[in-house]
């Protein structure tokens, strides 16, 4: 039991950190761009 929650957990982590590379990615991106301009 233990060990299917341990794994529910690290996927869970594993989309929340692909999440916030998105987001950063996003933000910089943005920041860029207005740089740029």
């Amino acid at each position: 039991m233990m060990r299917s929650i341990h794994k529910n957990v690290s996927g869970l982590n594993l989309s929340y950190t692909t999440l916030m590379l998105a987001i950063n990615l996003e933000v910089i991106r943005g920041s860029l761009g207005q740089g740029h301009k």
